[in-house]
């Protein structure tokens, strides 16, 4: 599982540090079962599930647990952004900063916690990165929204990759 944390004025740096050093822990003991070794301080660093689930349970705004990442459209490919929040009564995406986009969403409430998971789901086009005449790249932005606030993840770029669609041929793709 790979879970995106960034530094957001409403969290405490012990929250993000703790959650980051739970990030990187997970990502050494996966390396580790692959090879067949344990790291030294394992034991030392390993916070217990207790600690994870205070981090999702005690805040009052929603909280990423998965941001978009940036894409490429490939082709007649769009290009999928996904978003998953705790905590969040409402997801939706924003492209250059406007708000109708057409975005698939879905929630669930975890049974470990009965925390409430959103997610949200955007299909990016060649036509709507195309038409898009500013400066910048085109970008999208996961926003979630509770009772008490709204949060923004960080914006995805989104491109054209006119190079790659022979690639994407080789590989047998559609």
């Amino acid at each position: 599982m790979f879970v995106v944390i960034y530094n957001r004025p409403h969290y405490s740096d012990s929250v993000c540090l703790a959650i980051r050093q739970r990030i990187v822990l997970m990502d050494r003991l996966q390396g580790a079962q692959k090879h067949g070794t344990l790291p030294d301080d394992a034991s030392t660093t390993k916070p217990t599930p207790e600690q994870d689930e205070s981090l999702i349970l005690n805040t009052d705004l929603p909280i990423f647990l998965v941001e978009p990442q940036n894409s490429f459209v490939v082709k007649n490919r769009p290009a999928i952004l996904h978003c998953r929040a705790a905590h969040a009564l409402k997801v939706y995406y924003k492209c250059n900063g406007a708000r109708k986009v057409e975005t698939m969403e879905n929630w669930f409430v975890d049974p470990q916690t009965g925390v409430r998971i959103f997610e949200a789901e955007i299909n990016v086009t060649r036509d709507m990165v195309e038409e898009f005449f500013g400066k910048e790249k085109f970008k999208c932005e996961c926003h979630a929204w509770n009772g008490r606030g709204s949060i923004k993840s960080q914006p995805a770029t989104v491109e054209v990759a006119y190079g790659m669609s022979a690639a994407a041929d080789n590989r047998g793709d559609p």
